[in-house]
């Protein structure tokens, strides 16, 4: 998600809802997070890092190092 996008939705969620967004999922580009995290004050938007793109970032970097790995 674009940080602009990110920050007005963060933003509008008190006026038009009446609720606060605590966490933020996030698919390890941190600058939306960076947008959002302190928006009702210090720290108060946690991350919380989707486990599939963990996973596959981390998967495709042991597969570029170890070439002959998950080869049939």
């Amino acid at each position: 998600m674009e940080p602009v996008g990110a920050y007005r939705i963060f933003e509008r969620s008190e006026d038009h809802r009446m609720l606060r967004y605590t966490d933020y999922y996030g698919d390890g580009d941190s600058k939306a997070f960076d947008a959002v995290k302190d928006i009702y004050g210090k720290d108060s938007v946690t991350k919380l890092e989707c486990i599939g793109h963990i996973f596959g970032t981390r998967l495709r970097k042991l597969k570029s190092r170890n070439k002959g790995l998950g080869e049939r």
